[in-house]
């Protein structure tokens, strides 16, 4: 009778304990409820399951439950919905004769979920046990879990990352890398630089006259070593981890990514290689107090002296970065006769190509003035500016309408035009089209190459249907549109490259 009395107060010092944790929780915004088994296994795509027998498992790896996660805080104290007559009697048959039969469990990597013995769990913990007997069942995942990862939803990072793994095949291609992320929702910007750079491989063999073609697994093993590696490596030499105490060398890359944007935005740089981009880095960001006041102090001391540079930068490698891009300006007079765009690249060889842009567009309007008899003739700065009102702005004007560089978020507009251009010499070669009109062009190029996984499965299945229905035309092209443009090219109508060989 004693120990029954004894187990009725100890619930109810429990109960009030579970209380005072939910007040804490909702005070604080911690999460106080177990983990939930169902939302773990459906996150990580769990279901081949392994009979593992019996096994003493630490009661600190139990963080979940199936089906009974919100009857129990994360420390297993009983809520209101638990019985106090069916808990105190559990604990008395802990201390009777008959003992317990042990408990059941799922393991999720190195964490464990209550099947059958909730209550047999939270009166072991209340009575100071640290372990249980119990029969487990294995699930396994691909990335390590462990019951730290179930303090503030870390483990909703890992099951991203699984996700990834299974997306991009980094286990089987990369098994060394560690691409652990701390903070959720990061692992899209992941696979857009991959299919970026998927995209921007392919378009270089096209250049080249490859026939052949970058396949997914290839694309994402070549992202692996040629963009992610060397900005690791310069990481590693900075020693730029230490400076971020708690994060990972990814966290450090998406942050290097995001900054080298920046720089672009900012200074109207090229995109700077991996060392220059941690040394810049390094100059201005730190999470260590004394660091972060030095670097603030050093970059307002920059602001204040007029000299608006790169920290980490010498002011030689910034003006040998800038150099390219100033030449451009100056060739074109593009810095005067149109000072709002700076026209901004980030692979600086490109700048030619735009050169060659505004020289085809001088040759043709020169030679459309004289087809009409017109004595008067373009000059090179009118002519730049024809191109630019021209040309230029009307397919900018497409991109900024459709947001499109969110789709490419490491590229410019200028970026973004010339591959449009290529995508029309593309169509034309391919379907013997006119040269397209700015919105068409666009739009084909988004229902092309969008970087959108659902927008992509789509666009590809668009794709499909057309050609089992006999549509050969471009996905995002109507009919009217490319029986147009078609007419329009037996009429005589040419694309730049065609016009680049007569200029």
């Amino acid at each position: 009778m004693n120990d029954e009395h004894n187990a009725r107060e100890n619930y109810d010092r429990q109960h009030r304990a579970a209380q005072i944790r939910d007040l804490l929780g909702r005070l604080t915004g911690e999460k106080t409820d177990l983990a939930s088994f169902e939302e773990v296994t459906q996150r990580f795509h769990v279901f081949q399951r392994m009979e593992m027998g019996t096994h003493n498992v630490g009661l600190n790896q139990i963080v979940g439950s199936v089906g009974r996660y919100r009857d129990f805080t994360t420390e297993f104290l009983p809520r209101e919905a638990i019985n106090k007559e069916r808990w105190a009697g559990v604990q008395t048959a802990m201390t009777g004769q008959e003992g317990w039969p042990p408990v059941e469990l799922y393991k999720i990597g190195e964490v464990y979920f209550v099947q059958d013995g909730n209550h047999r769990v939270s009166v072991a913990r209340a009575n100071g046990l640290t372990s249980i007997e119990a029969y487990v069942t294995e699930m396994t995942v691909p990335v390590e879990l462990t019951a730290h990862d179930f303090v503030r939803d870390r483990w909703i990072i890992k099951a991203e990352y699984a996700d990834f793994l299974a997306e991009t095949g980094l286990s089987g291609l990369r098994p060394d890398l560690d691409l652990t992320l701390t903070e959720p929702g990061r692992y899209g910007t992941f696979l857009n630089q991959i299919h970026v750079h998927q995209y921007l491989r392919n378009q270089d063999l096209d250049r080249e006259g490859v026939n052949d073609r970058l396949d997914w697994p290839n694309a994402v093993g070549s992202w692996v070593d040629t963009v992610y590696i060397p900005m690791r490596q310069a990481i590693r030499e900075a020693e730029l981890l230490a400076e971020f105490p708690g994060r990972t060398e990814a966290d450090l890359y998406l942050w290097l990514s995001e900054h080298r944007e920046e720089l672009v935005e900012r200074f109207g740089l090229v995109i700077l290689p991996p060392e220059q981009a941690v040394a810049t880095f390094a100059s201005v960001y730190s999470d260590r107090p004394i660091n972060r006041a030095m670097k603030d102090l050093r970059f307002n001391l920059h602001q204040v002296f007029g000299d608006e540079t790169l920290l980490g930068l010498s002011k030689d490698e910034f003006l040998a970065l800038k150099e390219r891009h100033v030449r451009f300006l100056e060739e074109t007079g593009l810095s005067y006769l149109r000072p709002h765009n700076p026209m901004v690249l980030t692979d600086p060889a490109q700048y030619d190509t735009l050169l060659q842009h505004i020289s085809v567009h001088w040759f043709l309007v020169n030679q459309e003035l004289e087809r009409m008899g017109n004595p008067d003739r373009l000059d090179w700065a009118r002519a730049v500016m024809s191109w630019h009102d021209t040309i230029y702005c009307p397919v900018v004007t497409q991109i900024q309408r459709l947001e499109l560089t969110k789709q490419f978020p490491h590229h410019t507009e200028t970026d973004l035009y010339l591959w449009i251009a290529l995508h029309r010499e593309e169509l034309a070669a391919k379907f013997g089209l006119a040269p397209l009109g700015p919105e068409t062009a666009v739009v084909t190029f988004v229902q092309s190459h969008s970087k959108d996984l659902l927008g992509r499965t789509l666009k590809g299945l668009r794709l499909n249907l057309g050609r089992m229905a006999g549509e050969d035309k471009p996905v995002g092209m109507s009919s009217d549109e490319f029986e147009e443009s078609r007419r329009l090219r037996a009429e005589g109508q040419r694309t730049l490259s065609e016009s680049k060989s007569v200029a």
